[in-house]
């Protein structure tokens, strides 16, 4: 009975030192050379170029996807086989200054570029994750109108961002890793305060630069009540980059990229979408619940036209009257883009893609956490 026990034992120990040796030949050497952070910033972008190009070519097979990874096309969960953006985008323009926050500490970047679907351009962004060289998230959108996001869009513009973009940000200028966080997690959490804007900053939302006319701007804006007089331009005036009353998400998820003072914030805001008779036509505007205030105080003839003087500039067909859209809720999925040195907000890029009332998001889900 002892020489059995002995025996035992013997095995057992044999069973244990074999399995040792397999952890320590496998999961061990895995984690050390499977983890995000060893996939530096021009690694990140060739990523980020090759899934364009994967998209142009119609050729998801040659993504370098993790074993398990997590995608979403506009908020839905989807294979890169069954996506759309595999399917119709037939060209891309390779992003440049300003169209990239890197941050290779988390293995993450984000991308914003103008692509082509039959010669119809469109706005395309979406976050990234590396682990070990191999893509484990692809949190991808894409914009074809302006209904799509909200109200502005303007993807030909990209190629001429605000000079601030393309400024090399000096080391004494430069911001700390701490600092780009909590202006990250600042825009969509106003208990991080209210971050200051410098006065040449330039809003841009869907690649173009926001230009409102000075009257509407300053009755929306009224709680901050903006000096506009530098921010003449053609049509009207430009709009400043922060403001008290934005809306928010404490759920907000952030990348911050370190060298350029950049970070994006990823959240998705309640809102009303209101019908808009600013500019000539029939058009419809996404404002934020917490914003909706400003919006309500224009004048009456902009929310609705019939009766007034401005009704023959929205003429529809022969009809003797403006069709107006009904106010309906919505939802917002919102990525806000800050360039931040000096202390500053010095430019602000923001691109939208609606979503239909009470949307969530799978990122926040522990699924996506894991």
């Amino acid at each position: 009975m002892k020489k059995g026990w002995q025996l035992m034992k013997k095995k057992k120990s044999m069973l244990i030192f074999c399995l040792s040796i397999n952890l320590m030949a496998f999961p061990l050497f895995a984690t050390a050379t499977e983890r995000a952070g060893d996939c530096d910033r021009n690694c990140l972008k060739d990523i980020a170029l090759n899934m364009l190009t994967s998209m142009k070519n119609h050729q998801s097979e040659s993504l370098p996807l993790a074993r398990h990874y997590l995608l979403t096309e506009n908020g839905t969960p989807v294979s890169p086989v069954m996506s759309t953006l595999w399917r119709t985008v037939t060209d891309f323009k390779t992003p440049g200054a300003g169209q990239y926050v890197i941050d290779p500490r988390t293995g993450q970047i984000f991308v914003i570029a103008e692509v082509s679907e039959g010669g119809s351009p469109s706005v395309f962004y979406g976050r990234l994750k590396v682990v070990g060289h191999h893509l484990t998230e692809l949190e991808l959108y894409i914009s074809r109108s302006k209904g799509e996001s909200g109200q502005l869009f303007a993807p030909d513009e990209l190629e001429d961002l605000p000079k601030a973009w393309s400024y090399d940000v000096p080391a004494e200028q430069k911001a700390s890793r701490a600092e780009l966080m909590n202006v990250a997690y600042g825009i969509f959490d106003k208990s991080y305060g209210n971050p200051s804007g410098s006065k040449s900053c330039e809003l841009v939302e869907m690649g173009g630069r926001v230009i409102e006319d000075p009257d509407a701007l300053k009755l929306i804006t009224q709680a901050d009540a903006p000096d506009l007089s530098h921010r003449a331009t053609r049509g009207g005036v430009s709009v400043p980059c922060t403001v008290s009353d934005r809306p928010e998400d404490k759920q907000v998820r952030v990348v911050v990229d370190e060298e350029q003072g950049v970070s994006a914030s990823f959240g998705i805001v309640p809102g009303v979408v209101f019908p808009s008779f600013i500019t000539p036509g029939l058009e419809s505007t996404f404002v934020p619940s917490d914003s909706s205030a400003g919006w309500k105080r224009l004048p009456n003839d902009i929310h609705d036209p019939n009766g007034t003087p401005r009704q023959s500039r929205h003429q529809h067909g022969n009809l003797p009257y403006v069709p107006v859209l009904k106010t309906m809720p919505a939802s917002m999925q919102t990525v806000e883009v800050v360039k931040f040195y000096g202390g500053q907000v010095e430019g602000v890029q923001r691109y939208m893609h609606m979503q239909p009332i009470g949307s969530g998001s799978i990122w926040n889900l522990d699924a996506a956490k894991q």
